[in-house]
């Protein structure tokens, strides 16, 4: 799998930032550094959120994720594009969360979508957390602990 593009909303340290990875030349290195607590865990915190809805980190739970910055009605999200075997795909996750003067919790949302190179589209191949899981289980061969 290699990384695309990496876009997230109010997910830990973070309010509205994107990555792109595509600036990295194929044939070099690159390196994510910083200070501690500046964030670098919860990047590939995001990574795996995405693909599989949980941490890389054990013990952080999906609210351990959203940024305390975030306002009360905008919800934690990230977006994750890659490619895999010559396709690229990106994943759109939402995390569940209660919004500001609610009492009920505003559902999580996961969206799958697969590159047309016919049509220079996305092409939403799953819009349901649990089919969606399912087929980037089946897509990567692996789960979240692997």
């Amino acid at each position: 799998m290699k990384p695309l593009k990496l876009t997230l909303s109010n997910f830990g340290p973070f309010l509205n930032e994107t990555i792109d990875f595509q600036h990295i030349k194929d044939e070099h290195l690159f390196l994510i550094s910083g200070k501690t607590g500046s964030g670098k865990t919860m990047l590939f915190d995001a990574i795996v959120y995405a693909l599989f809805g949980k941490a890389s980190t054990e013990g952080r739970n999906e609210g351990d994720l959203r940024s305390h910055f975030a306002d009360g009605k905008s919800p934690m999200s990230v977006t994750y594009e890659f490619k895999l075997n010559d396709k690229d795909f990106k994943i759109v996750r939402q995390g569940s969360f209660i919004k500001e003067g609610n009492s009920s919790q505003t559902a999580g949302k996961l969206d799958v979508f697969e590159f047309n190179p016919q049509n220079n589209q996305y092409e939403l191949k799953e819009s349901k957390i649990s089919t969606g899981n399912n087929f980037i289980k089946n897509l990567l061969g692996i789960n979240a602990e692997q």
